[in-house]
């Protein structure tokens, strides 16, 4: 997030699962689920592409007369010869979001005021937990969207998950799905692992109509066993 005189506020970084099935198979997506921080990524290879990717695009723009100011989103592909630009946003990205703003421990409103100012804020993201998002999808997303099936309620939830809408509507007292990508569901924990029981837990016993991948974060999980 970048304010006035290019005052900078990085965030977490999350890791987005694009395929739509399980291993990474099945056509592109919109992001089938997410995971922040992401343990595995040192933060020298974070240092690096904000010094040679991040900070140069801004100073060219301020050079050329046209500094931004907003949210630029980066995203990243990791190869053998370094991290490679797949494409910059600048809104923030999704399922990411759900995973990276909840980390924030302050005001959002806040932040943002003060970055529009040309003031650093004064603030803090917890280190402590990992976030991890599922998306709930329509069964053929993103090739065949049919509509109309049951989506949970934030009052059906257990207390430590949250769910985030996008593609639904009101049927009386219940809400339906309306498009591809319908919800988010969001846990965290300590471990990866467990985050994962919890989300995977509540959607398994939900019987839904509603698609999801069942392997996100397992990178981190094998990284989480590896480093035990």
């Amino acid at each position: 997030m970048v304010g006035k005189n290019n005052t900078v506020v990085h965030t977490p970084i999350a890791q987005d699962h694009k395929r739509r099935f399980d291993g990474d198979k099945g056509p592109n997506t919109g992001g089938m689920g997410a995971y922040s921080p992401v343990a595995q990524i040192s933060f020298a290879i974070i240092e690096k592409v904000i010094k040679s990717i991040v900070e140069p695009v801004l100073k060219v723009m301020q050079d050329k007369g046209n500094p931004f100011t907003g949210v630029l989103y980066t995203g990243l592909m990791l190869t053998k010869s370094g991290p490679k630009v797949i494409e910059f946003n600048v809104r923030f990205g999704d399922p990411e979001a759900q995973v990276v703003l909840p980390q924030l421990k302050g005001d959002f409103y806040q932040m943002i005021i003060d970055l529009m100012d040309g003031r650093k804020p004064l603030i803090e993201w917890q280190k402590k937990e990992i976030y991890l998002a599922v998306v709930i999808a329509a069964p053929g997303y993103p090739d065949n969207v049919d509509k109309g099936f049951s989506v949970p309620l934030l009052d059906d939830l257990p207390s430590d998950l949250q769910i985030d809408y996008a593609a639904v509507k009101k049927d009386g007292h219940n809400l339906i799905s309306s498009g591809g990508r319908v919800a988010t569901i969001v846990g965290h924990a300590k471990k990866i692992q467990l985050a994962q029981k919890d989300v995977y837990s509540y959607l398994d016993r939900s019987n839904l109509q509603l698609a999801y991948r069942h392997d996100i974060a397992n990178q981190l999980a094998k990284f989480e066993r590896d480093n035990q």
